[in-house]
């Protein structure tokens, strides 16, 4: 001992600190070329039959339970074997789900190629912000406007022209409609006066008759017209959905296209 630190110190040349390998006896010209083990659990090939033996498996319906001890590398092991596997087989087609308008309980399932997905629902999402703009744009516009006024203006016109008749023919009879508290009424008159039950009762016993033989065929009519109403306004109603419908596929039949 006491020789060796005697000795004179010597310098250590650069060449000296590193261990030069060549890569060309690697055999591989990156790592990723590199074949994963199969064997991740030393001393576990049953489990790793079993992995293989599973993911293997062509029918739905079972599944792999890996039971082991913390930290043995069990989920390590089933991931690379599912990875390995995933990069044999073809692509797997992508899944999207859409509302289904009939019945919202069971939305419909689109079966896409892979990576559509992603792009369908960017699509969807764009749609659905450029719906938001040109939607309310299409129902402000004087187009729609008009169009729907038209509408009203001709049924409101069709009820008119009905109560316009009535009055003209109730007038030709000396009946006059009238309008009460409770609706619609139909009234004797004498030039333009309605006349009151005493007046009416002052009338000649035919007169009388005759007036109440138009005001009953008069009712007639009139209830006809009142009844009318509804579906004339159910009509209207579909009119305007029709209207409603056109106006809406114009302004995002393209977008959807």
């Amino acid at each position: 001992m006491n020789d060796r630190s005697d000795a004179a110190a010597t310098a250590l040349p650069w060449q000296a600190l590193s261990a030069p390998c060549d890569p060309a006896c690697l055999g591989f010209a990156n790592t990723d070329d590199l074949a994963v083990p199969d064997a991740a659990i030393v001393g576990q090939d049953r489990a790793v039959e079993a992995i293989a033996f599973a993911i293997g498996m062509p029918h739905g319906g079972f599944n792999l339970f890996a039971l082991g001890e913390e930290g043995t590398g069990r989920a390590t092991l089933v991931r690379r074997s599912l990875a390995r596997e995933a990069g044999e087989r073809p692509l797997p087609p992508d899944w999207c789900y859409v509302n289904n308008f009939v019945d919202h309980r069971r939305p419909k399932a689109l079966r896409l190629p892979a990576g559509r997905g992603r792009t369908l629902v960017d699509d969807m999402k764009r749609l659905i912000e450029e719906l938001t703009i040109v939607i309310p744009a299409a129902f402000e516009s004087d187009n729609y406007r008009n169009r729907k006024n038209a509408i009203q203006e001709r049924f409101k016109e069709r009820h008119e022209k009905a109560f316009a008749t009535l009055q003209q023919k109730a007038r030709e009879r000396e009946i006059a409609l009238i309008r009460t508290p409770m609706g619609l009424a139909l009234a004797p008159i004498k030039g333009d006066e309605v006349l009151d039950a005493k007046e009416f009762e002052a009338l000649p016993e035919k007169e009388q008759e005759k007036r109440r033989a138009a005001m009953e065929e008069l009712q007639a009519e009139l209830e006809e017209i009142l009844r009318s109403i509804p579906r004339t306004e159910r009509a209207q109603r579909e009119k305007i959905r029709e209207l409603n419908r056109e106006i809406a596929q114009s302004a995002v039949g393209h977008l959807i296209d």
